[in-house]
């Protein structure tokens, strides 16, 4: 199959940047013509290009002319979108749908209903914007708690849902689990067009690790991920806990980490991997909705168990006592306790539960198998419909 991805880069990299180049490799190895799109936040500089991207938002005609011209060269079976914000923009789906092709979106955050794209306002998960439209997020700064930065983002929300650009042009939309597709379907996606395709991470070789005793997290040091939160909860517990990312946070957190706190900054993904299957758990601490961290996937390809925040898609995607454990979020004391318990396991016979599930569930042949299905169903939905 002919494929063109299209995906904007943020300027600090993540697990949506991450998402989309496995994506890209992975239907490379499949054999299929893969093209790819993409644009860089790190672009822009400067208050006049802030500016011209802030106004540009609802609509980008020179992301629609680049993407006209680039489809009518290509001529592609199928268009895989993914992260559009800030400089595609929803413009580039029309000329994706009139080019002749199919057109897939993932969904990778909220930002279609909400200003931050995480549904969480001081530190506490929040759907206002929802079902009723997007004026609570603008009412209280939700974006970079400004107004004034909120409202562009507030055009953007407004524009798309009055002109329904979205699902007038996508013909399947790709949700990450159930969670998030109950909240896409609440805010007005199409029930019968949008399915669950869940993250992935390819297999490596055994890396040989002896598995320690000591704690893992992994990601952007930033408030929504909850890491000041697992920095207090390991205060004066008798386990070490390292953790791999870089972030607006970090040097908050160096300064208040106990003395059984590491940071490793942000390693080669090798080097990840390696920690992983040395760690007794990875711990998740989000504050927010996550849709699917993809380190939990990769927690599970090393057998290593995840203990996780109760929220978002998080309780779907581990289950207790068996992969792992969840807590309260933005509660250090049941951060603590599932800690607290999770040492004492059997780790050999929860490490094989992990890596079954990582196996059944989130490896790249199944997902292959799922995406290869998905762009069918999409093709045919296309020549079904005008």
């Amino acid at each position: 199959m002919r494929l063109l991805l299209i995906h904007n880069h943020y300027r600090e990299r993540g697990g949506e940047d991450a998402a989309f180049l496995k994506d890209v490799a992975m239907l490379q190895r499949a054999g299929h013509e893969v093209h790819v799109a993409t644009k860089d936040s790190r672009r822009i500089k400067g208050l006049r290009d802030t500016v011209a991207v802030a106004w540009n938002l609802p609509h980008s005609a020179c992301s629609a002319h680049e993407i006209t011209n680039l489809i009518g060269r290509i001529q592609p079976n199928l268009v895989h979108v993914h992260n559009l914000f800030p400089l595609w923009t929803a413009s580039i789906l029309p000329p994706a749908r009139h080019g002749g092709a199919a057109v897939v979106a993932t969904l990778h955050n909220f930002r279609l209903f909400c200003a931050n794209g995480l549904f969480l306002r001081n530190d506490r998960p929040c759907t206002c914007c929802l079902t009723g439209g997007p004026l609570p997020g603008l009412l209280h700064g939700c974006y970079r708690n400004s107004r004034l930065s909120t409202l562009p983002m507030t055009r953007q929300i407004v524009n798309a849902r009055r002109s329904e650009i979205w699902p007038k042009n996508v013909d399947l939309f790709l949700a990450l689990s159930s969670f998030s597709r109950s909240l896409f379907v609440r805010g007005g996606i199409p029930e019968d067009r949008i399915r669950v395709r869940p993250n992935f991470c390819e297999d490596i070789p055994p890396l040989g690790e002896k598995r320690g005793d000591h704690f893992l997290f992994v990601g952007r040091l930033s408030r929504e991920k909850g890491p000041a939160q697992l920095v207090r909860a390991f205060e004066g517990l008798p386990y070490l806990l390292r953790i791999v990312g870089e972030g607006p946070e970090l040097n908050g957190l160096k300064g208040a980490a106990p003395q059984n706190v590491s940071f490793l900054g942000r390693l080669p993904e090798k080097r990840v991997a390696e920690e992983m299957s040395r760690a007794r758990a990875v711990i998740v601490p989000s504050l927010c909705f996550e849709n699917f961290p993809l380190v939990i996937a990769e927690a599970y390809r090393a057998g290593t168990p995840v203990l996780a925040s109760h929220v978002g898609s998080l309780p779907e995607l581990v289950e207790e006592g068996k992969t792992g454990a969840l807590f309260q979020p933005d509660s250090p004391s049941s951060m603590r306790a599932a800690v607290s318990m999770w040492a004492l396991k059997n780790g050999a016979d929860v490490s094989l539960n992990c890596r079954k599930k990582w196996e059944r569930e989130f490896s790249e042949h199944v997902v292959l198998k799922q995406t290869e299905a998905l762009y069918s169903e999409a093709v045919r939905i296309r020549h079904s419909t005008p």
